[in-house]
């Protein structure tokens, strides 16, 4: 067994009194944090029972140009809600449709508050992509597009205007849609 010396003794004792100064200089910095936290909370406090400075200003009018709704989760893309709203006509015996008709029903069926804004733009890209065939303001399937050269297709009512260039027809595939 070792024996302890005197010199041993007196080096321990210069490390506790290094390791208690570090620990009191480390304890005097967390006290006087301690102290900046709590006039923080009290601040915080102050500021939060205090009225709201918006509560103060005249209100803002929502208008389309202040609101943008975002999509909801979980519906189907913009491409998508478009081309089931096309379907839907066709399967009616409808021609095509303007984009304020797709927006109502993308907005009865799917997503409440849309705006034209959300659909319009995509369904002219649509159709210069060569996914819609677009005729006046009205837009049907590449699929069941009017074909100006038999005389039996009637342009609805209203839409008899004159073709506007678009892509040449392609096959649609899924990603397509996409």
């Amino acid at each position: 067994m070792a024996s302890v010396t005197d010199q041993d003794v007196r080096e321990r004792l210069e490390e506790v009194r290094d390791l208690i100064s570090r620990y009191s200089a480390a304890i005097s910095m967390l006290k006087r944090e301690e102290q900046d936290l709590e006039i923080a909370v009290q601040v915080m406090d102050g500021l939060l029972k205090r009225p709201a400075y918006r509560a103060m200003l005249p209100p803002i009018e929502a208008t389309a140009d202040t609101v943008e709704p975002t999509k909801p989760v979980g519906i189907p893309t913009v491409p998508n809600m478009i081309m089931e709203a096309l379907l839907v006509a066709s399967d009616n015996g409808m021609y095509g449709m303007e984009p304020s008709h797709v927006t109502a029903f993308i907005r009865d069926n799917y997503w409440p508050s849309v705006q034209s804004q959300n659909v319009a733009p995509t369904m002219w890209r649509m159709a210069r992509d060569g996914k819609l065939t677009k005729n006046g303001s009205v837009y049907s399937l590449r699929e069941i597009g009017l074909d100006f050269s038999e005389a039996d297709h009637q342009i609805p009512e209203g839409n008899a205007q004159k073709e506007t260039a678009v892509a040449p027809a392609k096959e649609l595939t899924a990603e397509d849609l996409m």
